[in-house]
């Protein structure tokens, strides 16, 4: 199991976030004392270097974000075989569903218009992985919690080839590919 202080590959990892399906997932620093770019990362690892499921997924949805390659989703900064890991820069921002409950708090405000250009930013994230080479790729199942709003303004849309968390809404068993993705986009609106 992971620590705080532990290396993976050019980042010290520092906080833990959270641990979900046998993958933890860190915060981390850059800490071989050159920068270029952001100095900080998330890094998610297997929690259990054996377990072959979990390393499998972290390899698969590697294999997504490299594929896609589209702003709309993290960017990958490494991938460690060895140390069973992946690294994605930072995504800076809340989730849709915490800018949902901070509106209807009145600290947020979330007008007709905002929504209409999140779905149509979700919409080109969708576009971009279902025709990323080779074969494109579909998301499968999301909801509020994995739609990211940034500080810049940006969507961003994180999960892409990770493994579906318990309980989380899914497409129609009988739609497992981008017609999935286009139900679970008419749900989220």
């Amino acid at each position: 199991m992971s620590q705080a202080g532990d290396r993976v590959g050019a980042y010290a990892l520092t906080e833990r976030l959270e641990l979900e399906a046998g993958v933890a997932l860190w915060l981390a620093e850059r800490a071989d004392g050159r920068v270029k770019g952001s100095a900080q990362a998330v890094v998610r690892v297997a929690a259990d270097p054996n377990d072959r499921v979990a390393t499998e997924a972290l390899r698969a949805e590697y294999s997504a974000l490299r594929a896609v390659n589209d702003p709309h989703f993290p960017a990958v900064l490494s991938f460690h075989d060895g140390q069973h890991a992946l690294i994605t820069a930072p995504v800076e921002g809340i989730s849709l569903r915490e800018a949902m409950l901070e509106a209807e708090l009145g600290r947020l405000t979330l007008s007709p218009a905002t929504a209409l250009d999140v779905v149509l930013e979700l919409a080109q994230a969708l576009r971009a992985a279902h025709s990323a080479p080779p074969t494109g790729f579909f998301h499968g199942w999301f909801s509020a919690d994995e739609v990211w709003l940034t500080v810049s303004g940006d969507v961003m849309l994180m999960g892409l080839g990770q493994p579906p968390p318990l309980g989380a809404r899914r497409a129609p068993e009988n739609h497992l590919d981008a017609r999935g993705d286009q139900w679970l986009l008419g749900a989220l609106l």
